[in-house]
C-alpha cells in the first residue's frame, strides 16, 4: 500500500523540518550569544560549540539539497538553460 505524498515528496518534507529545526536551534543559540557576556564561560563554550555545530549541518543539508535537486536527477537543469 502506497501513502499518498500529496504537493510534495518526502524528502522535500524532511528537508523542511531539518530546515525549521536547524533555524531554530541556530535562532536560540545566536540570541543567547549576544549576550556572551552575562553568561558562565562553560555555559557560554557549549552554546558556541552548538551553534557552529548545527551550522556544519545546515550547510552540509543544504549543499545536499542543492545536490539532490540538480546533478543528482539527469534532466533537471535542462529547463534552466531552455526556460521549458
Amino acid at each position: 500500500m502506497e501513502v499518498p505524498a500529496g504537493r510534495l515528496n518526502a524528502g522535500q518534507k524532511i528537508f523542511f523540518w531539518v530546515t525549521v529545526v536547524l533555524s531554530l536551534i541556530m535562532g536560540v543559540t545566536g540570541i543567547l550569544l549576544i549576550f556572551k557576556n552575562s553568561l558562565p564561560l562553560t555555559f557560554n563554550c557549549l552554546l558556541s560549540t552548538i551553534h557552529g555545530l548545527f551550522a556544519i549541518i545546515f550547510v552540509a543539508a543544504i549543499i545536499a539539497h542543492a545536490y539532490l535537486g540538480t546533478i543528482a536527477n539527469p534532466g533537471t537543469g535542462a529547463p534552466w538553460w531552455t526556460a521549458r
